[in-house]
């Protein structure tokens, strides 16, 4: 998989139409915001989708946080080995790699479940969500 890091041909215009038709929106990000946050997903030099990432730490660990998400082209397993690439080659700069899913979302539970655990013994948080985790501490969670 090749994404394109913090591009500034990102199309601001197209990646709003696709968050509206495949996620329900963005987030509300400013253009600038969205700029900085939202980087493009190419497989063989074709769009094929968007990620945003937010890396930090936090009470010692490395953490990164995985937002924005949409493949174009779904039912093509693309999903999968982005997430699975994402995570080769992050697992040693991070000890978490997570992301929250809207709980309406059922296309992307299904791929996070494949991948991750959706955490839903207790049900979505109070915005509607699952918390993810695809990486904690060295163990790359499908293994489980």
């Amino acid at each position: 998989m090749i994404y394109n890091k913090k591009t500034e041909k990102l199309d601001i215009e197209l990646f709003k139409k696709y968050a509206a038709e495949i996620l329900g929106g963005y987030g509300g990000l400013s253009d600038s915001e969205l700029k900085l946050s939202i980087e493009e997903i190419h497989v063989e030099g074709k769009l094929v989708g968007y990620i945003g990432f937010s890396g930090y730490e936090e009470n010692g660990s490395r953490c990164l946080g995985i937002g924005n998400f949409m493949i174009i082209e779904r039912g093509k397993g693309l999903g999968t080995k982005v997430i699975q690439d994402i995570v080769a080659r992050s697992k040693f700069e991070y000890d978490l790699i997570y992301c929250f899913v809207d709980a309406k979302n059922e296309g992307a539970i299904r791929l996070y479940k494949k991948l991750g655990k959706v955490y839903d013994e207790d049900g979505p948080n109070d915005n509607g969500e699952y918390y993810v985790t695809f990486y904690d501490n060295g163990k790359w969670k499908l293994d489980n």
